[in-house]
């Protein structure tokens, strides 16, 4: 099984003391923020939003960034895969089903977690479509390789589908 990293810890030298994969970063974040938003009912909303923020750490791209330091700081995207594997995976216009709904607002959260996220930008066009589309995020690589190392495609639509009809 390959560890892909979401964190490397260093002490003052440079040394690297600690380690976390994506794997735990992801289950860590999602069992945090259903804890978070338990007092308001929304535990499973977090969990899901929380999964998945950090799907695009999973590409051979994501990691030469974290392991070799190749590129500037947030020079390498990783927040647009959990956005558009919410939205293309559960999205849906019929008015009369929530989950069109409740993956946008899913895709937000995730979406949101360093604060750049944007809902509509400057020319007021839809944020979330442009993430759809966005080039040169890894998106199928991270996809694959997330589902294969962090959570699986049944256990995240069967938690979608319990959250979506409530």
């Amino acid at each position: 099984m390959m560890d892909f990293l979401a964190h490397i810890k260093k002490d003052l030298s440079g040394q690297s003391i600690a380690v976390q994969t994506v794997s735990q970063h992801c289950l860590n974040t999602a069992k945090y923020a259903a804890q978070a938003l338990k007092p308001v009912h929304l535990s499973a909303a977090g969990y899901l939003a929380g999964l998945v923020h950090d799907a695009g750490k999973c590409t051979a791209t994501f990691q030469n960034y974290m392991i070799n330091q190749i590129g500037q700081k947030g020079s390498v995207n990783h927040t647009f895969a959990g956005v558009r594997l919410l939205l293309e995976r559960y999205f849906s216009t019929d008015a009369g089903d929530f989950s069109g709904v409740v993956s946008e607002l899913l895709a937000l959260a995730s979406g949101g977690h360093h604060g750049l996220f944007d809902c509509v930008d400057e020319r007021q066009k839809n944020g979330f479509q442009y993430r759809l589309v966005k080039e040169d995020i890894c998106y199928e690589e991270a996809e694959e390789n997330f589902f294969r190392f962090c959570a699986g495609q049944e256990e995240l639509d069967n938690d979608f589908g319990l959250l979506s009809k409530s």
